[in-house]
């Protein structure tokens, strides 16, 4: 059966699942918090509970991706307005969460953990930020 340009070009196994509670999101989250610190394999490996062995695969995968760099041994959260982006809608809502303390996000302190961004696997087809979509309207 043929198939498009689009699956041809479109390889499942180069995305990056970025669900609630993934390894990858786990290393993003922990990068965003400290975006002007490098850490090498085994400070992630203890700072974010992730076994050194995965580590490895998933730090390739986001360096893939552009979303992280890396130098020598170190590992550093990449300048990309992609996560500039997830990490101000975080932002805002723990804002509105601080202030609000007698709304639903104050009963539920587990809000952050099920915070999805938009998507659980996201798959970047250019790291230039030129290729996004114009809003409609």
């Amino acid at each position: 059966m043929p198939i498009s340009r689009d699956e041809f070009e479109h390889d499942p196994s180069e995305s990056v699942p970025f669900g609630p509670g993934t390894q990858p999101r786990t290393v993003l989250q922990f990068l965003l918090k400290h975006p002007e610190t490098a850490y090498t394999q085994t400070e992630l490996a203890d700072a974010t509970g992730i076994q050194r062995g995965s580590l490895g695969t998933v730090l390739s995968r986001l360096e893939n991706h552009g979303l992280v760099r890396h130098r020598d041994r170190y590992w550093i959260i990449a300048d990309d307005d992609r996560l500039a982006s997830v990490s101000a809608a975080s932002t805002g809502l723990r804002s509105v969460a601080e202030t609000y303390d007698d709304d639903w996000y104050a009963q539920n302190p587990d809000w952050a953990e099920d915070f999805d961004p938009g998507q659980d696997a996201w798959t970047p087809t250019d790291h230039d930020s030129s290729t996004d979509t114009e809003d409609e309207g």
